[in-house]
């Protein structure tokens, strides 16, 4: 009987550690990609300025900004990423507890909802996030490099 306590508050842990990953990777996407959109824009705005700045490694400044938008949208991946993997892990937990006999029919909220149609679906809208951003950036900063200062 102790023992179905224990794995119930593990549960509710586990259900309340779900939500917080699920919250973060809200928040990383809601927040992180407008700013990388933004980051682009200022980079377009500063295009003719920049390149009128010599710099050693690309002739001028101007594909700058745009690696450093690569650079964020890739830590946003890798930061997305980490909490996706921890929330898969969370779920597949919840999901161990809730087969255990003696909540089998009782706990089944994360058994029901979760799909592996719909994991494979998260992470395809993931990628139509971040990739199109990432790459517009990484072909705009080569396209920029090596022209001579104007």
């Amino acid at each position: 009987m102790e023992k179905d306590i224990l794995y119930l508050e593990d549960w509710k842990v586990t259900k309340e550690r779900i939500k917080h990953f699920d919250d973060i990777i809200i928040k990383i996407r809601i927040q992180g990609i407008p700013i990388a959109g933004a980051l682009l824009s200022v980079g377009a705005l500063l295009t003719p300025i920049l390149k009128t700045y010599e710099f050693p490694l690309f002739g001028n400044a101007a594909p700058l900004i745009f690696i450093v938008v690569s650079i964020y949208v890739t830590a946003l991946i890798g930061i997305d990423w980490i909490h996706y993997k921890l929330l898969l892990e969370s779920v597949n937990h919840a999901i161990f507890i809730e087969n255990i006999s003696q909540f089998k029919g009782i706990l089944q909220i994360t058994t029901i909802l979760t799909k592996n149609w719909i994991t494979r679906l998260h992470l395809i809208v993931a990628l139509f996030l971040y990739l199109p951003i990432l790459g517009l950036s990484i072909v705009i900063s080569y396209l920029l490099s090596g022209q001579p200062v104007s």
